[in-house]
């Protein structure tokens, strides 16, 4: 490293030397608690074939965030990618020191009425085995609303030794981009990640785009979707707004959006543009402000919050949802389903989004503040077991109890006590609604009690304050509450010609216990994150299955006009047996993945089986299926009404072709029928004869 020979039986080490040894060992060792989540190396972290994002998004204006970074950064992710909408101040300045910042970007206006930002930070794990990333950071900040802008080009990469100096090995680069969508300040920030090529993987691009998008109409939304894509896609401005105006029209009319990523399609009449090579994977969230439509749920319960499978009837209200429940009894009519959802065939993005249904209540609107949960208690026979059960009920929250003129009761019985009332610690409804929910109401947990349905009645208000009603307020003709706050991506095809990345959702969470607007340190929208597993890893659709019989259904559809021939690394598929094969246990189906060594697994074959035909096999007891070459010594099958006997050799086989063939040609098994001797003392059987001549031509020596 000094650039100086030593002979290789020297005793010395230049002091240099051993101050950079110290250096790389002390890092090694002296590691704080909060690293203890992922120790790792640069060959684990760097040179994998997936890399795993870890995802957040807020519509929040909390200035203090350092409770948040530090949740962030307990994860095992390699990458957090996070969306901040109506923001004051960016998370970036309370993150962990692990993690390093490599792109940022604001766009600051009056989204909402008052003065905010939309903002999107990108960081990286830092290498915990000595190696020093360095690079300069791609930022953007933009105080116009009405302005977009493209900020510097970072590149990062691995310093030459632990103290730095010049890059050794260049990683990847980043690239942060605003994208103006009014004079107000709605719009967003997008990321763009190019991971370099190295020993294990291809190059790949992955594109975050961090949205605010507009909450009037329908049609506002689709041109944000399609300006800021455009944006994203394009190599500059000039370029971004032509390809919007071929995408969708400035009032929101939908085009040709298959201008940004299928132009080389067969089915897309766009124009075509000079956009360089697409994204891998191109992942857009944040507050898209798609609300639950009201047709049919005008005055529905909170009680459908508390449960997954009450959450997931409202699906059927929420148009980026591909989940259609059908209602017992009623007239089932396909869903309308947005255009960011809907096939790039169909005139629509292509995309596809989270379904946070069975995990989380809806992330808007949440009201909350301090409340005192109050049951009373009339003076009746039994009011000592009322009391008490309403005590045990709230017992959780803990309890008082008052007398009819407030005062604390002293447990006296009188009448003129009465009506007690128990009421609750104060305790603010949305965060502790959330904590209970963590174990109760969702799959496979059990029901919630009713003082956490008494809480979401607090949290999430249905009050509509124009018309004074204890109803949902409506925004036109969707409600104000839904899952607002959502991840919705689209992947390059994958082909083994052409290079794809493999696109999966591993895990996502509802931050629930987050207090309400009415807290100081809370919002109405709820905090939600998302881990993706990007993968280069593909499988073969017809090499691994070469000689098992075996077909995958989703290796055989054609995706628009192109055959699909490779599955995605970490994903299970579908896997059915060719007509007229089974597996070994009788299934006609299982389920292969697609393992990290390329390859699916587990291997499995379908064998051919021999069809028992039923009228010459009736009397016989018999196996489902028999498989090709299998052997079965057959039995006769007596009934209530009737008994069997045997004849001929028991042994059929099944062979290769799917036949069934006795051991014994000459003496082929048959059960023919045996009548009862009538049960009396006084009655003997004389004399048998033969059943039919036909017996006697098959079994004439035997009978």
């Amino acid at each position: 490293q000094e650039g100086r020979v030593l002979p290789l039986g020297s005793g010395r080490i230049p002091t240099m030397v051993c101050k950079r040894m110290f250096i790389s060992l002390l890092s090694l060792f002296v590691v704080r608690p909060h690293l203890a989540y992922r120790i790792q190396t640069v060959s684990k972290f760097w040179q994998d074939e997936d890399v795993s994002v870890k995802t957040w998004t807020w519509n929040s204006g909390k200035a203090d965030l350092t409770q948040e970074a530090k949740r962030l950064a307990k994860t095992n992710a390699d990458v957090i990618v996070t969306c901040q909408t109506e923001a004051t101040k960016g998370i970036h300045h309370f993150m962990a020191e692990e993690w390093q910042l490599v792109a940022h970007g604001e766009h600051w206006g009056a989204a909402g009425g008052s003065i905010n930002a939309q903002m999107s930070s990108a960081f990286v794990r830092k290498p915990l085995d000595g190696s020093k990333l360095v690079g300069n950071v791609s930022e953007i900040i933009r105080l116009k609303p009405w302005r977009s802008d493209v900020g510097n080009s970072g590149n990062f990469g691995l310093a030459a030794s632990v103290l730095g100096g010049a890059v050794s090995s260049p990683l990847f680069s980043a690239l942060a981009r605003v994208t103006a969508l009014d004079y107000k300040g709605k719009g967003g920030v997008s990321i763009t990640l190019d991971f370099h090529e190295n020993q294990v993987r291809e190059g790949f691009v992955l594109q975050f785009v961090c949205a605010h998008l507009d909450s009037e109409t329908e049609e506002a939304r689709h041109y944000g979707i399609g300006q800021m894509l455009s944006e994203a896609r394009a190599p500059d401005l000039r370029t971004a707004n032509a390809l919007r105006k071929e995408v969708v029209g400035k009032s929101g009319e939908m085009r040709e959006p298959c201008a940004l990523y299928d132009s080389h399609r067969k089915f897309c009449a766009a124009e075509k543009f000079e956009l360089g090579p697409e994204p891998n994977a191109v992942l857009l969230f944040g507050d898209l402000n798609f609300r639950l439509s009201a047709k049919n749920i005008e005055n529905i319960s909170q009680a459908y919050f508390m449960d997954s499978e009450g959450r997931k009837m409202l699906a059927k209200n929420d148009r980026l949802s591909q989940y259609d429940p059908r209602i017992f009894g009623e007239k089932h009519v396909k869903k309308h389903l947005d255009v960011l959802v809907t096939p790039a065939r169909e005139k629509g993005f292509g995309f596809e989004c989270n379904e946070p249904f069975e995990l989380y209540p809806p992330t808007y609107k949440r009201k909350g503040g301090k409340v005192q949960l109050e049951k009373e208690v009339p003076f009746e026979n039994n009011w000592a077991e009322n009391l008490e059960n309403i005590q045990s009920m709230y017992g959780e929250l803990g309890t008082s109890v008052f007398n009819v003129t407030g005062d604390p009761w002293l447990g006296l019985g009188a009448e003129e006590e009465f009506p007690l009332k128990v009421k609750t610690s104060p305790h603010e409804a949305c965060s502790t609604m959330g904590k209970a929910m963590l174990t109760c109401g969702g799959v496979l947990q059990p029901q919630c009690k009713d003082w956490v349905y008494e809480l979401a009645q607090h949290c999430y208000v249905r009050k509509d304050k124009k018309k004074g009603l204890n109803q949902w307020a409506q925004k036109k003709s969707d409600l104000q509450l839904g899952w607002l706050d959502r991840f919705c991506w689209r992947s390059k095809h994958a082909d083994l010609k052409e290079y794809g990345v493999g696109v999966r959702l591993s895990t996502e969470e509802g931050w629930m216990d987050y207090p309400g607007a009415k807290d100081k340190d809370g919002s109405d929208h709820m905090p939600v994150s998302a881990t993706f597993h990007f993968t280069t890893v593909k499988c073969s659709c017809k090499q691994d299955l070469v000689g098992t019989n075996l077909f995958v259904p989703a290796c055989q559809a054609q995706l628009d006009d192109i055959e699909k021939k490779a599955l995605i690394g970490g994903e299970s598929y579908r896997a059915e047996c060719e007509t007229g094969y089974v597996l070994r246990d009788g299934r006609r189906a299982t389920t292969l993945t697609c393992g990290k060594d390329g390859r699916l697994q587990p291997y499995t074959e379908c064998h051919k089986t021999c069809a028992w035909n039923e009228q010459d096999w009736r009397r016989f007891k018999r196996p489902p299926v028999l498989l090709a070459g299998d052997e079965i010594h057959l039995t006769c099958k007596d009934t209530e009404d009737q008994l069997l006997m045997l004849l001929g050799v028991p042994d059929i086989k099944c062979n290769k072709f799917g036949g069934l063939v006795p051991v014994d040609l000459q003496r082929i098994p048959a059960c023919v029928s045996v009548c009862k001797l009538l049960d009396q003392e006084d009655v003997v059987l004389k004399e048998k004869k033969l059943a039919s001549s036909d017996l006697l031509a098959k079994y004439g020596d035997e009978l």
